[in-house]
């Protein structure tokens, strides 16, 4: 078993991510695409610390994009997220683990770099909440666990159930945003440029600037392109007063940007988007729907805290979500 970087053995690197990809890892290609995405958003330099983990026969069993964004070893100033080969033995992605987590300390004692950080593992699913060896070599090195809290949807239970954890409150919005709205979907087989650069547009409108660059948003529209992202578009009067989007894999969706026209806060123009995404998510077999971070601290932005509050509205399941930040 050995590591190969993305910056010292680029083409091996390379090679990792396209075995990848044609295996069909889990988010693998949803991965690549994000990571071009958030690459674009990035306004500061930053080294890329992305690594693989290559088997006796250099076959790619683990992989992690990671870069110095912020003066932190992360992903784009969110946790180092590793992802396996499909069906790895537990023994062997827990070897793979170690042995990229050791790899990534070395890269930040030589790197300009103050501190890692990494992803802990979901909690749900087998071996839930138990620390594995690489998450042990992390704490005894020193690194703090930093808890995160998150409102996740369990879509393989039936609507009913779904609909019953909704905030009571949000019901009649719901239902009366399906009465008095137009709203349609953008997805792979609906593409259509021009309703993406009014997207584009109203964003821009309602930020009062421009906050990402082109770049970043010819990504956005390829995750659509390749069926892994989707818009749920909400007008009145055939005006755009609204854009909620969401990237999936074949397991979770992912609740991304919500953009509203704010003269109209005091209608339903975001719950029902939201709750359309939430089912859309369940017909294509998702089995979860990530709502994100819902439990801020008192100091974070207001704006973010009433965000966190109107998610945490759609599911009365948190789950503990942190990571790992091991400082220089």
């Amino acid at each position: 078993m050995r590591v190969v970087s993305a910056q010292e053995d680029t083409a091996t690197f390379a090679t990792a991510l396209d075995v990848a990809r044609d295996e069909q890892w889990h988010s693998a290609e949803l991965f690549h695409l994000l990571h071009e995405y958030y690459a674009a958003m990035e306004s500061d330099p930053y080294e890329d610390h992305s690594v693989a983990v290559l088997n006796a026969d250099d076959h790619p069993i683990a992989l992690a994009y990671a870069c110095d964004a912020g003066g932190e070893i992360n992903y784009f100033r969110m946790p180092v997220a590793p992802a396996w080969a499909p069906k790895l033995p537990s023994d062997l992605c827990d070897q793979a683990g170690l042995l990229m987590i050791k790899t990534l300390i070395d890269r930040l004692q030589a790197s300009s770099a103050s501190a890692l950080q990494v992803a802990h593992a979901p909690f749900h699913g087998p071996g839930a909440g138990l620390l594995n060896s690489w998450q042990m070599h992390l704490a005894a090195a020193g690194a703090s666990y930093i808890p995160g809290h998150r409102a996740v949807i369990n879509l393989t239970q039936p609507t009913g159930e779904i609909w019953k954890d909704v905030r009571k409150s949000y019901r009649p919005l719901i239902n009366a945003g399906r009465r008095t709205m137009q709203i349609s979907v953008m997805d792979k087989n609906s593409l259509d440029p021009a309703v993406f650069s009014q997207f584009q547009a109203f964003h821009q409108r309602m930020a009062g600037r421009v906050t990402r660059s082109q770049a970043s948003w010819d990504r956005k529209f390829e995750l659509l392109r390749h069926g892994l992202a989707e818009m749920i578009i909400t007008r009145h009067d055939d005006t755009m007063i609204g854009c909620t989007y969401v990237f999936f894999d074949d397991i979770t969706s992912q609740y991304a940007t919500g953009v509203y026209e704010r003269a109209l806060f005091e209608k339903p123009i975001s719950h029902c988007p939201l709750y359309i995404a939430i089912e859309r998510a369940k017909d294509r077999g998702n089995l979860w729907f990530n709502l994100g971070d819902v439990l801020l601290p008192l100091q974070a932005d207001p704006k973010e805290r009433n965000i966190a509050q109107f998610k945490k509205g759609f599911s009365s399941r948190i789950e503990i979500s942190g990571y790992w930040r091991l400082e220089k």
